[in-house]
């Protein structure tokens, strides 16, 4: 049965600065929604866990998401969770960025691309702890929105890139695995995936090259990219699909062969589950 999902416009801005932000106290689950805006959403207390499309993460106090445009999500928990969130479009970071409507291709072409300058690593896929002060950062700004003395907005902005630049970092910490590949005799095979992302390989084919077995393999690559070798190489896929949806005028299925699915319909179902809704539907929405 399909879950129905509440989409949020950009009527919640109450200001020409198309940012808002605002602290909620769950008891027990919100509404499954999705937003035509940025959200970063701080656990402030308590614990439970956050739904992102299909992709269910424990969570609790200290954890910080960013969930993308049109992206489905929602938290649940036993007891209660406070949650800080900060909602933005991202035209509010910088004008040239009107109309952009994906959260990772602005961290590619924007002034903080030059940090995580591999592709393949996406902050909204992400959950982030708090290792750099984030809620400080999240409690300031929230103070300069709701005090709203004079100059917030553009504070509250220089807070924002603070804040972004701060989880770039920690993101970047996941990709230690290729600094250190040398000490597990694995260089080399995050660089053969991402050539061969859209070829049906299989895992044992890349544990041989990094000389483990599969099942350490697959742990190695878990614990140092924060995920699995299967869901890594989803991810590639999507992306490329994404980006051809947008950039070629090839059909769907033409797509899916490109990336490496040969059934249309579970590219369809898997196209969902990361942007929450059909290739077609992407390539209308964000397309020209």
């Amino acid at each position: 049965m399909t879950q129905t999902v509440e989409i949020l416009d950009e009527s919640i801005f109450t200001s020409n600065a198309k940012i808002f932000l605002n602290q909620v106290e769950i008891n027990g689950a919100t509404t499954y929604h999705a937003h035509n805006f940025i959200e970063i959403a701080y656990v402030v207390s308590g614990e439970g866990f956050h739904r992102l499309g299909e992709k269910q993460t424990e969570c609790r106090a200290g954890d910080c998401f960013v969930i993308n445009y049109r992206v489905p999500h929602g938290f649940v928990c036993q007891g209660t969770m406070v949650v800080c969130n900060c909602v933005f479009s991202l035209e509010f970071i910088d004008f040239t960025l009107l109309g952009c409507k994906d959260f990772n291709k602005m961290t590619r072409n924007f002034m903080l691309g030059n940090i995580l300058p591999l592709s393949g690593l996406h902050l909204s896929d992400l959950k982030f702890e708090d290792k750099m002060n984030t809620l400080h950062i999240i409690v300031d700004m929230y103070r300069e929105f709701t005090e709203r003395r004079t100059g917030y907005i553009e504070l509250i902005r220089a807070m924002l890139i603070v804040l972004l630049i701060e989880m770039l970092r920690q993101a970047e910490g996941k990709l230690e695995f290729t600094k250190n590949i040398q000490n597990n005799e694995m260089e080399g095979v995050l660089s053969y995936m991402y050539k061969t992302f859209n070829q049906p390989i299989h895992l044992e084919e890349f544990s041989m090259m990094a000389f483990l077995s599969p099942a350490h393999f697959s742990r190695q690559f878990k614990h140092h990219m924060g995920e699995t070798v299967t869901a890594f190489r989803q991810r590639l896929r999507i992306g490329e699909a994404r980006r051809q949806l947008l950039g070629s005028m090839k059909s769907v299925s033409e797509i899916a062969e490109n990336v490496g699915y040969h059934d249309l319909k579970y590219f369809t179902k898997l196209f969902m589950e990361y942007e929450g809704c059909t290739p077609t539907q992407y390539r209308k929405k964000d397309g020209p």
